[in-house]
């Protein structure tokens, strides 16, 4: 393999993470869901406390399981799609200069 295909392959690796995200975040979600079901698991809310400072009038922010699940994984995928951008920025250069 040479810079050239290489190149291209993290290029459209790079583009379908960011259009595929949510897409998969949702049907990963929903297969779970589905495995839960399956097999008797209960899906259960989750309180999210949060410290409140003085003078603040909020109460606990409570989040499901579900979108809590789904805050994590993005979370997880933007990183994944921000190191792959950072580590062959400099492959990307060799690419543009000397990629024939």
């Amino acid at each position: 393999m040479n810079f050239k295909y290489a190149s291209s392959d993290l290029e459209a690796l790079e583009a379908q993470m960011h259009s595929t995200r949510d897409g998969l975040c949702e049907s990963i979600l929903n297969s779970a869901k589905n495995r839960c079901e399956e097999w008797g698991i209960e899906i259960q809310r989750r309180t999210r406390r949060r410290r409140r400072m003085n003078g603040e009038l909020a109460r606990d922010a409570g989040l499901s399981a579900e979108e809590e699940i789904a805050r994590v994984m993005k979370s997880v995928l933007d990183r994944f799609q921000q190191d792959i951008t950072t580590r062959f920025i400099r492959h990307k250069d060799l690419n543009s200069k000397f990629g024939f």
